[in-house]
């Protein structure tokens, strides 16, 4: 996903149910971060790269206010883990730092 964001590739639709699921590793940080909301969010632009804020809004309109979404992605935003380019969302994961070389 990281790829669609450097390209800044954007998707029509969602991709298809057979699409892999939000990947394990940053599901913890995003529970502590915003809860069970940050999870939501965070899969609605895995599936869909390039999503926009409404288009989100809409998609978890059955169980999120948009105030509740704006929040959501205001917090996961500073995660690092998902980011936003000219109104387009990616999951991108935290970029690696990196390693120090003590002297």
């Amino acid at each position: 996903m990281y790829e669609y964001f450097r390209n800044w590739v954007k998707f029509a639709g969602p991709l298809s149910f057979l699409c892999v699921p939000l990947p394990e590793e940053i599901v913890p940080e995003l529970l502590y971060v915003a809860g069970e909301d940050g999870v939501q969010v965070a899969s609605v632009i895995w599936r869909w790269p390039g999503v926009t804020t409404e288009n989100i809004k809409h998609a978890l309109a059955d169980v999120m206010s948009s105030a509740q979404v704006e929040r959501t992605l205001h917090l996961i935003d500073e995660t690092g883990i998902v980011q936003c380019y000219i109104e387009s969302w990616y999951v991108t994961g935290k970029r690696p730092k990196p390693k120090t070389v003590w002297k």
